[in-house]
């Protein structure tokens, strides 16, 4: 499956597990994903999803994907990443990539919006 259909179904399964806030890129993830957007032959090159790394594999090994996220207060971030790595890994696989790591990386932990009553 090509980088960014792959990033794009990663960001959708990642946003829908309980805790995560948001996906939250480091400033490397930031970096690799400028890098990215320069032009090639006066065509774009597909922009990465923020907060989602995705590299070769070395050696003929599945891609290597790096995860970057904010969470909410409450849940045990340990909890948190194990699922989202699992559910990444489910995902890639139901498109037929096996992936040789996923690394959770947890940026923030913020308190849940609570909204003020009138």
């Amino acid at each position: 499956m090509p980088e960014p259909q792959l990033s794009a179904l990663i960001e959708q399964v990642v946003l829908e597990t309980d805790g995560v806030l948001r996906l939250e890129p480091s400033l490397s993830g930031a970096l690799v994903g400028l890098g990215r957007t320069v032009t090639a032959i006066g065509r774009p090159v597909d922009r990465p999803v923020d907060g989602i790394v995705i590299t070769s594999g070395s050696a003929g090994a599945g891609p290597e994907i790096r995860i970057e996220l904010a969470l909410r207060w409450g849940r045990p971030a340990t909890e948190v990443a194990e699922e989202v790595r699992t559910r990444v890994v489910e995902a890639a696989r139901s498109v037929g990539t096996e992936p040789a790591r996923v690394d959770v990386w947890i940026l923030s932990i913020e308190p849940s919006q609570v909204e003020s009553q009138p």
